[in-house]
């Protein structure tokens, strides 16, 4: 499992015990959508013995008031006091610039100080914030 999955697992596990779901309540609510997880899978899931598909993520997501970001990226101030945060193979970043990255504010900042080549800031938000600036016009 990547760092990524680690993080979906450990979130979806926290975010359900805040939400005061079961993985039998949970699995209901994803019935209800008409998105097939059953117990044991969430189970799975949150131990990091089964990885999360995109379907998986999103429905997750939708069914506990979340976005998907918040499944998969660092928990907030603690994640800050940590340090770096990995997002893949060799690639860390602070969190609030792996958060910034995430939401489509601005290119994503290595630690290294690198941003991704041939996107400016402003491109890079027209991009990956499109209701935006589709509100603007």
């Amino acid at each position: 499992m990547g760092a990524a999955s680690e993080r979906i697992a450990a979130n979806l596990r926290r975010i359900r015990a805040i939400r005061g779901l079961t993985t039998y309540q949970l699995s209901e609510r994803l019935a209800a959508i008409g998105h097939t997880l059953r117990p044991t899978g969430i189970t799975y899931i949150e131990a990091g013995t089964r990885r999360v598909d995109v379907d998986d993520l999103v429905a997750l997501a939708a069914v506990l008031n979340c976005s998907p970001n918040r499944l998969i990226m660092p928990d907030g101030l603690a994640a800050c006091a940590a340090g770096d945060v990995k997002l893949a193979g060799s690639i860390t970043a602070h969190p609030l610039d792996a958060w910034a990255w995430a939401i489509g504010e601005r290119p994503l900042l290595t630690r290294g100080g690198t941003r991704a080549t041939g996107v400016d800031a402003a491109v890079f938000a027209i991009e990956n914030q499109p209701h935006h600036h589709v509100m603007q016009s």
